[in-house]
C-alpha cells in the first residue's frame, strides 16, 4: 500500500516543467477553479480548437487587476501544472509558479466561452495561502518540488470530507504555510490515496 501511496504522490508532482503547449510543455487537459470558500469547478479541455488551451495564450498581455479573482489549477494528465488567477470581470488570466504579478494576459471571445462555468463561483479577495516547503519522503524530489507544493495548496484549499477515519497506510509530510490563513493550516498531516488527510478530515487531490 505506501508503494501504491507514493506511486500516486510521485503521479502528481511528475514533472515539474509542466507549462502551456506555448511554453513548450504538454496541453492543459482540465482546469480546477477554486473560489472563496473552496467552492469548486471544473472545465474539461478538448485537445485542439477553440476549447482548447490555445484559446488561453494568445490574449494581450496585461498587469495584473487588483480585482476579485479564482484560484485555477490546471492539468495535464491528471498531473498538476502552473498555477494561476483567473479574474472573471475582466477576463484576465494570470500564470505563475510563484504568484507574483506576471504571465497575465486578457483573454479573446474564444477564451472567454472557454472559462464562461467558472463565472457564478464566488471571487477571492485575499491572498493564496500556499505552502513554502515541505519534509517527507519526497523532499528528495528536487525536480518536483513546485508539483508537491501546488497540490498540497490545491487540497487545503477545497472542502475536505469530514471524520473519515485515519488510513492505516499513510506518508508523513511536515510544511510551512504563507498567507493569510497560514495559523490556521496543519503544519503536519498524511498523504493517502484518498488524497490529504489531516483532522480526522480527507482533503481530495
Amino acid at each position: 500500500m505506501q508503494r501504491v501511496v507514493a506511486g500516486a504522490v510521485v503521479g502528481l508532482t511528475f514533472g515539474a516543467t509542466l507549462v502551456p503547449a506555448s511554453y513548450g510543455g504538454g496541453k492543459f487537459e482540465e482546469i480546477v477553479a477554486i473560489g472563496k470558500g473552496g467552492a469548486t469547478r471544473t472545465i474539461t479541455l478538448a485537445k485542439r480548437g477553440a476549447r482548447s488551451d490555445s484559446s488561453l495564450f494568445h490574449g494581450k498581455a496585461m498587469r495584473r487587476p487588483n480585482d476579485g479573482y479564482l484560484r485555477v489549477f490546471p492539468f495535464i494528465g491528471g498531473l498538476t501544472g502552473i498555477p494561476g488567477r483567473f479574474y472573471p470581470r475582466e477576463g484576465v488570466l494570470c500564470l505563475s509558479w510563484t504568484d507574483q504579478p506576471a504571465g497575465c494576459r486578457a483573454l479573446g471571445a474564444a477564451g472567454q466561452r472557454l472559462m464562461s462555468p467558472l463565472r457564478n463561483l464566488p471571487l477571492r479577495t485575499a491572498p493564496p495561502t500556499s505552502p513554502i516547503g515541505f519534509r517527507g519522503k519526497f523532499q528528495s524530489y528536487s525536480w518536483a518540488r513546485r508539483n508537491v507544493l501546488v497540490a498540497i495548496e490545491m487540497g487545503f484549499d477545497r472542502r475536505p470530507h469530514c471524520c473519515e477515519a485515519r488510513p492505516t497506510e499513510a506518508i508523513p509530510v511536515v510544511v510551512t504555510w504563507r498567507g493569510p490563513l497560514a495559523a490556521h493550516r496543519p503544519n503536519a498531516f498524511a498523504l493517502t490515496p484518498a488524497g490529504i488527510y489531516s483532522r480526522r478530515a480527507v482533503y481530495p487531490l
